[in-house]
């Protein structure tokens, strides 16, 4: 086989590479990705992530993409459906509290206030209200990062202080903190009240 031969029949596989390229990406470019049809492995019944419910198209289209970019650093599936479904929330949320927003320079501080009271009013649990919150949290910091979405304030972050988990840690460490406490000043069968520290001299 001559040269020109040979490199006549190795053109088609560059062509058929360039086609799985495209194929991924319309699949990636829709609402609804199943991650056998991605190449990603996941648990049988866990292989759906949906993004149709988030109702805002500037906000849609930078999810999909942060949640592709998550994929290709490794996380799991199940992780990208999570943020999924936690980022939907959000949208459920701007749709019924803030119709208005049209776009991201709408996201301020004041308006992720308002979703913490959102949260908590809907009757969910600590555990998805830190799952929604520590999602946005990333997400919004992957943002920033990389400019997905441009217009969104510096300001505009959940703060880990703010998650339902923290304060229950914070409450626990003061919990114990009381406890040894009690313990050191219980000299002698006589319960003493601690004394503070003196912020001076």
């Amino acid at each position: 086989m001559s040269a020109s031969s040979g490199a006549a029949s190795a053109r088609p596989r560059p062509v058929l590479v360039h086609g799985q390229a495209a194929r991924l990406d319309g699949e990636y470019a829709g609402d609804h990705w199943n991650a056998q049809r991605l190449g990603v492995p996941a648990l049988r019944g866990r292989r759906a992530a949906r993004f149709d419910a988030i109702t805002q198209d500037w906000l849609r289209d930078p999810v999909k993409r942060w949640s592709r970019f998550r994929l290709a650093t490794g996380c799991a599936f199940t992780t990208v459906t999570a943020g999924a479904l936690a980022l939907s929330r959000f949208s459920a949320f701007l749709a019924e509290r803030h119709p208005g927003i049209a776009g991201e320079a709408g996201i301020t501080r004041p308006v992720l206030e308002d979703y913490l009271s959102w949260l908590l009013a809907q009757g969910y649990s600590a555990s998805t209200r830190a799952l929604s919150l520590s999602m946005l949290r990333v997400f919004s910091d992957a943002c920033h990062r990389h400019g997905w979405l441009p217009g969104l304030a510096h300001n505009a972050v959940i703060y880990a202080e703010e998650l339902p988990y923290h304060h229950d840690q914070v409450l626990r460490g003061a919990e114990d903190a009381d406890i040894g406490g009690v313990r050191d000043a219980d000299v002698g069968g006589v319960l003493r009240p601690r004394s503070r520290v003196a912020a001076g001299p």
